[in-house]
């Protein structure tokens, strides 16, 4: 069965946790909650005999996906370079030794080609820091620099699909 996105017809979706009982009920007759990895549309399906697994803790309406990047944050200590390793449309983890902690708020230049500009953040947060890895969760972008996220985001998503490594 084909299963896609009523608004933009991508078929890269995340199944958005359980919320409240409602959602719980609705799980029980078969209509899950999605969204979108794409143009970040969320909505309600029919999943007929099919069950999802709870997953206790992780909470991300949005799945990452698995890059190699150079990356820029720069904050009120400054510039420091790192490589983004993982990326969704609202957030990365980027390896790098900084003194940034939880809830510390910065910038970041996604640097994903050679020959075009890179993706500009114009405010992050760290969520999360465990050995030389940030997680962020991105504030603020600019709507030029949503767009050609999403434009990457479509064409990691349709990589994975190539390589195997598209379920989401």
């Amino acid at each position: 069965m084909n299963f896609t996105c009523p608004r933009c017809a991508n078929p890269f979706l995340q199944r958005v946790p359980q919320d409240g009982r409602l959602e719980r009920l609705l799980g029980r007759c078969f209509i899950y909650h999605f969204r979108c990895q794409i143009c970040r549309h969320c909505f309600h399906a029919m999943r007929w005999g099919i069950r999802y697994d709870r997953e206790p803790g992780d909470r991300r309406q949005y799945a990452r996906r698995p890059v190699r990047f150079p990356a820029t944050l720069a904050s009120r200590f400054g510039e420091h370079e790192g490589r983004a390793t993982e990326l969704s449309l609202s957030g990365c983890s980027i390896a790098v030794f900084a003194p940034y902690g939880a809830g510390d708020e910065l910038s970041i230049r996604l640097n994903v080609l050679d020959d075009k500009p890179p993706i500009e953040v114009d405010k992050a947060v760290v969520r999360t820091v465990s050995e030389g890895q940030l997680g962020m969760e991105f504030l603020a972008l600019r709507d030029p620099e949503e767009a050609r996220l999403r434009e990457l985001m479509l064409a990691l998503w349709v990589e994975g699909t190539k390589t195997g490594r598209g379920k989401g």
